[in-house]
């Protein structure tokens, strides 16, 4: 398994936990290393295009002393990872949130990974932050569960970094028009154009030891789609399920790839990607009613001259029926007349 730690040397890589925390199953993130921070074999494997498979994000306590407090924040898949200068990117799809005891599993994981597991020295951090482990990890528990979830951030809560976060936040996933999706595990985010109408679930929750927060949970969209309701949330309990409802825009014939960029209180950013359905086999399926019945009249008409062979009035049908559909099709998508 690949362990992939992250810090607070700086606010991006806390915000990364929090990312991790919030991000959908199956949504993707990125991630970035020095190419020191990499263990030796794994840089061989970047450089030969062979650093995939199963990770485990992990949150690094950087202000102890010997080896460091490490605690599991999410199971990810390494799909894709770029090498560019003395730096790497990684793209990790998000899978099960991980939970230990805190000290049992630093413990377990400074014994799989012996000297590459960072620890302090005379005041000198030692170690990498992205190596790998060959043994099973037995204090490793993992789930895609709500509950799974909320011992996940019981256990980020713990560490110092992260004890002033007014609320914690997750995407539970897409529930599209006409289906109820589960609220007590995780969906997959898909993969596939959503059609019609959705909303995206979202759960906050702080443990009832933390202050009751006050703060807000804002969005902003891509084109694609529209908000049918507020661009903001008032966060004011401590656990609540909340929805958001969207529309495709009507202009959008083919599937289209579009976003979705949450905002937390104006201090960081969760951005998903999401495809929306087209409505050109709904407006070329409405072209052909219309166009038919267009065509009706000059149809009705042919029927009875008896001057007109019967070839002649299949072609002359047929003839009704295009023109018929081509004008509805000019109506229904909008084509501009030309000259």
């Amino acid at each position: 398994m690949l362990i992939l730690l992250s810090s607070t040397s700086a606010a991006r890589y806390r915000e990364d936990v929090l990312r991790c925390l919030t991000a959908p199953v199956d949504a993707r993130l990125q991630f970035r290393y020095r190419k020191s921070l990499i263990s030796e074999d794994l840089l061989r494997r970047a450089e030969l295009g062979q650093l995939v498979g199963t990770g485990l994000v992990c949150f690094l306590d950087a202000n102890g002393y010997d080896l460091l407090s490490i605690v599991p924040v999410r199971s990810v898949e390494v799909t894709d990872v770029r090498l560019h200068g003395t730096t790497i990117s990684m793209t990790l799809e998000m899978k099960a949130f991980a939970y230990a005891e805190t000290k049992a599993f630093t413990h377990v994981l400074g014994r799989a990974a012996k000297d590459t597991c960072p620890y302090n020295a005379d005041g000198e951090i030692h170690g990498k932050y992205l190596f790998e482990v060959k043994e099973a990890l037995t204090e490793l528990h993992l789930s895609s569960s709500v509950e799974g979830w909320e011992k996940t951030v019981g256990c980020v809560r713990l560490q110092q970094a992260f004890q002033s976060e007014p609320y914690f936040w997750t995407v539970l996933g897409i529930e599209k028009e006409g289906e109820k999706i589960s609220s007590e595990e995780f969906s997959r985010w898909p993969n596939t154009p959503v059609n019609g109408g959705f909303s995206i679930l979202v759960y906050h929750y702080q443990e009832s030891g933390a202050p009751a927060p006050n703060s807000k949970l804002s969005l902003v969209v891509g084109k694609a789609v529209m908000n049918v309701g507020p661009d903001e949330l008032k966060i004011d309990s401590r656990y609540d399920l909340k929805r958001w409802r969207f529309e495709p825009r009507t202009a959008s014939y083919f599937p289209t790839e579009t976003w979705l960029r949450f905002r937390v209180g104006d201090t960081w950013d969760l951005d998903l990607s999401v495809q929306v359905g087209g409505s050109f086999w709904i407006n070329f399926a409405k072209s052909l009613v219309v166009g038919t019945l267009i065509a009706v009249p000059s149809i009705t008409a042919l029927a009875p001259q008896r001057d007109v062979d019967f070839s002649m009035k299949l072609l002359l049908v047929g003839l009704s029926l295009i023109a018929g559909v081509g004008a509805a099709l000019a109506v229904v998508f909008g084509i501009e007349k030309v000259g």
